[in-house]
């Protein structure tokens, strides 16, 4: 659809009322990790007073972008439901370019984002005439707004903003737009992702958001404001959902949308990336395995395709910190292996483990999936457990009858008798694994026993005195 825009000046008083009020949505898609700190706020004031800050800001009118929607699409687009989600929100607006800007010009006057902040201590020329400008002194004792002579209030509110509005759009056009203005600064592949403004886009950036301290154990500032960190969520996301189909910006552009299966499957790639935000904080100084530079490294990719594998499994380890460097010392091992792995037809390229590490293809991922896999056997014993698939007993009115006559009529932990009428109060009486689910214990009725409440509580993941079964008490 051809994008509309039409100019308008708006006051810079008008342009921070209107963020007040939240009459602009700040989608994350059009923003950078980076935020700027007071220096940027206060470089940007100055420009702005002195008459010299010509970049025009982008918004979009939701209203009229929904009606084009609309008039081409119908109301069943995906575009219209976004648009008018954001309209029962509350909002008239969506930045698309200047989302410093408009909230630096917004805490100047109200400190609503990251508090107020002051002038830098000079003059400024805020208008008038070439012969007769008006200027004034920001000094120690008067560089808030509130502290500034009120006819100077007056004038910086007055100052004029260029506001490009966006009155016609899909999303897709709004991420298009927002390219073709920062031409000047080149998008990588995954930025331009990013300004989509979709379901799975935003469950990405939350991710992130979310595990940003821990990861910042392995990746660095780079790889968090060039959205490399991304670009791996998304691959774990990939994997979840399809399966190994190979990592790549196909199956990443593949993955945006709102109602995609990495949308759906979600909760398991966030899951994976939280695992691996605790498992590097492990990581010592110094070691290099699990550093992600320019690229995600592959031995992290390796991490997310083991744990991928042991999730769907139910495999877990016993030991956060002793996996980790047990999986670091094997993949060190691994790499070095000289045994060949895969050939070529020809037999030009013959590839040990870190041959096929220099591609995330499909085949390539196979095949350390495979290795991956085959390692847990050796990790030292009792580190890996295989649980249960079914964690919870079913309250079957025969087994918990069973299991209360076996128990003698007791409550094994306590050594307290169990009334009859308490037996199928789940709120008095629980069913646990003797031998801890946490710790590979079955859901069988060899494992289970009937324990007050308080005392499930009490035993956690332990292992309690073997239970005295007979078959004595009458119902």
């Amino acid at each position: 659809m051809r994008t509309n825009i039409d100019a308008h000046w708006w006051t810079a008083h008008l342009l921070a009322t209107t963020m007040k009020n939240k009459g602009i949505y700040l989608d994350d898609a059009f923003q950078s990790n980076h935020r700027w700190q007071i220096e940027n706020n206060q470089q940007y004031m100055r420009s702005l007073l002195n008459g010299k800050a010509p970049t025009s800001i982008y918004i979009a009118d939701i209203k009229k972008c929904k009606d084009s929607v609309e008039k081409k699409y119908g109301k069943k687009h995906d575009d219209y439901v976004f648009y008018q989600g954001l309209l029962d929100d509350g909002y008239k607006y969506i930045t698309i370019d200047g989302n410093n800007r408009t909230r630096c010009v917004t805490d100047f006057f109200f400190g609503i984002y990251k508090d107020f902040f002051p002038l830098f201590v000079g003059e400024y020329e805020i208008g008038g005439t070439i012969n007769q400008p008006i200027i004034f002194e920001a000094t120690n004792d008067s560089k808030l707004f509130a502290d500034l002579d009120p006819k100077f209030q007056n004038l910086i509110e007055q100052i004029q903003i260029l506001v490009q509005i966006v009155e016609t759009g899909t999303r897709e056009d709004l991420a298009d737009l927002f390219e073709s203005i920062n031409k000047g600064m080149t998008l990588n592949a995954q930025e331009k992702r990013n300004c989509k403004m979709y379901v799975f886009a935003k469950l990405v950036r939350d991710c992130v958001k979310k595990y940003e301290k821990k990861l910042q154990k392995i990746y660095n500032e780079a790889g968090f404001n060039r959205r490399m960190v991304d670009a791996f969520v998304v691959d774990i996301a990939v994997l979840c959902a399809r399966g190994i189909v190979g990592f790549g910006d196909k199956s990443r552009d593949a993955a945006y949308g709102d109602n995609t299966p990495e949308v759906g499957s979600f909760s398991k790639a966030s899951k994976i990336i939280g695992q691996i935000a605790d498992l590097v904080q492990f990581k010592k100084d110094g070691d290099k395995i699990v550093d992600c530079g320019k690229k995600t490294t592959t031995n992290v990719v390796d991490l997310g395709l083991l744990l991928h594998y042991m999730n769907d499994n139910n495999i877990v380890y016993t030991d956060k910190k002793k996996f980790f460097e047990e999986y670091c010392d094997a993949q060190l091992k691994r790499i070095a292996d000289p045994k060949i792995l895969w050939r070529k037809a020809d037999g030009t390229d013959d590839r040990g483990y870190a041959g096929i590490q220099r591609s995330n293809q499909k085949n390539y991922l196979t095949i350390r999936e495979n290795q991956l896999i085959a390692s847990l056997s050796d990790f030292s014993d009792g580190l890996i457990i295989s649980r249960d698939s079914q964690r919870n007993f079913k309250r079957d009115i025969a087994f918990m009858f069973d299991l209360w006559r076996e128990q003698g009529g007791k409550c094994p932990a306590s050594g307290k008798e169990i009334n009859c009428r308490d037996i199928l109060n789940g709120s008095i009486i629980e069913v646990d694994h003797n031998y801890p689910w946490a710790k590979g214990g079955l859901t069988t009725k060899s494992n289970a026993a009937l324990l007050y409440a308080s005392e499930n509580r009490k035993k956690s993941a332990s292992v309690p005195v073997k239970i005295k079964r007979n078959d004595t008490i009458a119902a």
